[in-house]
Protein backbone atom coordinates (compact mmCIF):
# COMPACT_ATOMS: atom_id res chain seq x y z
CA UNK A 1 0.00 0.00 0.00
CA UNK A 2 1.23 3.40 -0.90
CA UNK A 3 0.62 6.99 0.58
CA UNK A 4 0.35 10.25 -1.30
CA UNK A 5 0.13 13.55 -0.16
CA UNK A 6 -1.23 17.16 -1.56
CA UNK A 7 0.14 20.15 0.74
CA UNK A 8 -0.09 23.36 0.88
CA UNK A 9 1.90 25.52 2.45
CA UNK A 10 0.86 29.38 2.93
CA UNK A 11 2.81 32.20 4.41
CA UNK A 12 1.30 34.87 5.78
CA UNK A 13 4.15 36.79 6.48
CA UNK A 14 5.12 36.91 2.55
CA UNK A 15 1.74 35.73 0.93
CA UNK A 16 3.38 33.20 -0.89
CA UNK A 17 2.30 30.05 -1.27
CA UNK A 18 3.66 26.69 -1.72
CA UNK A 19 1.83 23.15 -3.14
CA UNK A 20 3.57 19.86 -3.36
CA UNK A 21 2.13 16.93 -4.82
CA UNK A 22 3.20 13.63 -4.41
CA UNK A 23 1.71 10.68 -6.27
CA UNK A 24 -1.58 12.27 -7.69
CA UNK A 25 -2.39 12.41 -11.21
CA UNK A 26 -4.57 15.33 -12.33
CA UNK A 27 -7.78 13.72 -12.18
CA UNK A 28 -7.48 12.64 -8.55
CA UNK A 29 -6.83 15.93 -7.18
CA UNK A 30 -9.36 17.57 -8.37
CA UNK A 31 -12.11 15.02 -7.19
CA UNK A 32 -10.29 15.21 -3.98
CA UNK A 33 -9.97 19.14 -4.01
CA UNK A 34 -13.69 19.62 -5.36
CA UNK A 35 -14.79 16.79 -2.32
CA UNK A 36 -13.16 19.46 0.01
CA UNK A 37 -14.50 22.68 -0.96
CA UNK A 38 -17.76 21.08 -0.90
CA UNK A 39 -17.14 20.00 2.69
CA UNK A 40 -16.29 23.61 3.54
CA UNK A 41 -19.00 25.15 2.03
CA UNK A 42 -21.32 22.55 4.19
CA UNK A 43 -19.08 24.00 7.14
CA UNK A 44 -19.97 27.53 6.26
CA UNK A 45 -23.39 26.90 6.05
CA UNK A 46 -23.93 25.38 9.21
CA UNK A 47 -22.35 28.17 11.06
CA UNK A 48 -21.62 31.67 10.85
CA UNK A 49 -17.77 31.09 11.82
CA UNK A 50 -16.70 27.62 11.49
CA UNK A 51 -13.78 26.06 12.17
CA UNK A 52 -12.43 24.01 10.02
CA UNK A 53 -12.31 20.42 11.26
CA UNK A 54 -10.15 17.61 10.77
CA UNK A 55 -12.00 14.93 8.00
CA UNK A 56 -10.84 11.84 7.51
CA UNK A 57 -13.02 10.18 4.49
CA UNK A 58 -11.65 7.04 2.60
CA UNK A 59 -12.19 6.83 -1.19
CA UNK A 60 -12.28 3.08 -2.59
CA UNK A 61 -9.91 3.14 -5.44
CA UNK A 62 -10.42 2.42 -8.70
CA UNK A 63 -9.36 -0.80 -10.47
CA UNK A 64 -6.64 -0.35 -13.09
Amino acid sequence: MSTKSYTIIMDEDTGSMNRRNDGFNVFELIGILKMTSDDLLRQLNDQSDPPIEVIKEYVKPSKK
